[in-house]
């Protein structure tokens, strides 16, 4: 397994700069409406605003080059891989709802991949209702309630999974054996087997 990013690494200047753009429009308007109010208090929180944001910004980009590992000789895709580690991520905990993707820009310099790539594995997540891609906050992740599995979603499961299990009983393995396998990735991802 080829790890191409280094735990920890950091964005390009441009990215947080980016990010920071769209924090200090919204903290700049605010100031302009209470400027005659009082100007100080204004530019206060205007700095405090984009501190947070920085460090938010910093702390995501950071969690999530640290746990996805790029596996170029793999027959699975890049934007696959990057999928599945994002989506691995939010079940471990690493990733809350609520938090914000870092730009495809920004993931795709730190992965060294191509930001097409980047671009279709978030659409991928849109598609899948597990992010919400919005023109000015970037992609964010759902809350639960608001990914809650549907039937077209279950059945969807249902069909990946079907071939693993039918190859798995072709192989000699029994349901009991099936069952504990599952079981094992639920616990190998620390979350109760009912889910996340």
């Amino acid at each position: 397994m080829e790890i191409l990013l280094a735990p920890g690494a950091m964005p390009v200047v441009d990215e947080i700069y980016d990010a920071l753009a769209i924090v200090e429009r919204e903290c700049l308007e605010l100031i302009m409406r209470h400027l005659f109010f009082d100007c100080s208090i204004g530019l206060v929180f205007y700095a405090q605003r984009m501190i947070i944001c920085y460090i938010s910004y910093i702390t995501i980009l950071e969690m999530i080059v640290m746990f996805i590992q790029i596996e170029p000789q793999s027959d699975v895709p890049i934007y696959e891989q990057v999928t599945r580690q994002i989506i691995e991520g939010i079940a471990r905990g690493e990733m809350k709802p609520g938090d914000t993707l870092p730009s495809v820009r920004s993931l795709a310099a730190d992965l060294g991949v191509n930001m097409h790539t980047v671009n279709k594995s978030y659409h991928e997540l849109e598609q899948k209702g597990i992010i919400t891609i919005r023109a000015k906050s970037g992609a964010i992740i759902r809350s639960t309630e608001e990914r809650a599995l549907t039937l077209e979603q279950f059945k969807q499961i249902e069909k990946n999974l079907k071939p693993v299990v039918v190859e798995g009983m072709v192989l000699g393995a029994t349901a009991e054996q099936i069952e504990h396998m599952i079981k094992k990735v639920f616990s190998d991802l620390q979350i109760p087997a009912e889910g996340v």
